[in-house]
């Protein structure tokens, strides 16, 4: 049980969306509850270009699956850093430019 942030809906769904994103940072640290540690998150690119964390697992050990959720319970009234306006997390990409006429 980690203690610290929680989300709004204590159930949350499987398989969240998002993709690796450099920009987005990590989570912050998050005590265990009786054990005595703490754990973090790697950072992630979320569907509406917010960064979140992705809560797959816990060390490798323990399967969440959760995928990329929302940072906003671990930010403290902050906002989400923005990402992936470019491609990341399901955006399309560049649809090219048209050629020259022949002359």
């Amino acid at each position: 049980m980690l203690g610290g942030p929680t989300f709004d809906e204590s159930c949350q769904p499987l398989a969240q969306p998002g993709t690796a994103d450099a920009t987005c940072p990590d989570s912050p640290s998050a005590p265990v509850a009786n054990l005595g540690i703490s754990i973090s998150f790697p950072g992630c690119c979320r569907a509406n270009h917010t960064c979140g964390y992705q809560f797959d697992t816990i060390g490798g050990a323990f399967r969440l699956g959760l995928g990329c959720v929302d940072s906003a319970p671990f930010l403290d009234g902050d906002t989400p850093q923005a990402c992936g306006e470019s491609g990341a997390a399901g955006a399309g990409g560049d649809s090219g430019g048209s050629g020259a006429g022949g002359g």
